[in-house]
């Protein structure tokens, strides 16, 4: 997906906050939620194929990157 065909960070990371939220309880999971769409909308997974190395470097980083948004929202999630 090309960043015209994407949402606006804002709309994907407030419609994730609003299904990921516990009504009546914290809004961690609301959080966790939009810390994922973010991942998705920055650093979305794409499939590996052959590339050079440089690419190779920049796709780790990207990966490095997304790990550390997802470790994140799954603090949020179990963070008490």
């Amino acid at each position: 997906m090309t960043a015209t065909q994407q949402p606006y960070l804002w709309r994907a990371m407030e419609a994730a906050f609003l299904a990921g939220r516990t009504p009546g309880f914290n809004d961690r999971f609301g959080y966790a939620a939009e810390i994922r769409a973010l991942a998705d909308w920055l650093v979305p997974e794409e499939p590996m194929g052959d590339v050079l190395q440089v690419s190779t470097i920049m796709r780790d980083e990207r990966q490095r990157l997304r790990q550390v948004l997802l470790a994140e929202a799954k603090r949020a999630e179990v963070d008490q």
